[in-house]
């Protein structure tokens, strides 16, 4: 069944694409960031701690380099939750300490993520960004030869520090994406 999980309200809001859930069906909602730059599905190890009494299946997982390059040890931990009361999921996160990254998000943004949904979880469960259909109200819109080009300022987390993003779509089909730390530069 495909279902469509908007997340134009939270990028609006917020700044960011999160998708608020519950996990073991508690009644506060927790924030999943949306995050095609992650190959996996993490969960702040603050979230595993509270929750451990209630997950049935953890193990050691492995030592991964960090966005900092600090190496860091890490647990897979499955995680039930639930989006919009409707859809359930049970998925493993790799659990490692967040809370260096999570802390600069919360006090850029007010608001507290607890982990990430990652292009592991993306791919199995089919979820796709429509790119045809995004909403561009916040890009700039490029005049440039041979296609249409649209540009957006952002902040990445993996650079920490905001970057301009443009998104160009040539006349032959398909898109490319272009970055650069210089926010003033023109297409």
């Amino acid at each position: 069944m495909h279902r469509t999980i908007p997340i134009k309200y939270s990028v609006y809001n917020i700044g960011l694409p999160v998708i608020p859930v519950k996990l073991f069906n508690e009644e506060n909602h927790s924030l999943l960031l949306v995050d095609t730059g992650s190959d996996r599905s993490i969960m702040d190890i603050a979230v595993y701690n509270h929750f451990k009494d209630k997950i049935t299946n953890s193990e050691q997982g492995q030592n991964i380099i960090t966005t900092n390059g600090q190496t860091s040890s890490t647990l897979i931990a499955q995680f039930i939750f639930t989006i919009d009361d409707s859809l359930k999921f049970s998925e493993p996160f790799t659990c490692m300490e967040c809370s260096v990254g999570f802390n600069q998000i919360e006090k850029e943004t007010g608001y507290q993520l607890h982990g990430i949904l990652g292009t592991d979880f993306l791919v199995k469960h089919q979820w796709k960004i429509d790119f045809e259909k995004l909403d561009l109200q916040r890009c700039e819109i490029l005049d440039i030869e041979g296609g249409k080009a649209y540009s957006v300022k952002a902040y990445s987390k993996a650079m920490k520090r905001n970057i301009k993003v443009v998104v160009h779509y040539p006349k032959s089909g398909g898109h490319k994406i272009y970055f650069s730390t210089d926010l003033d530069m023109s297409a």
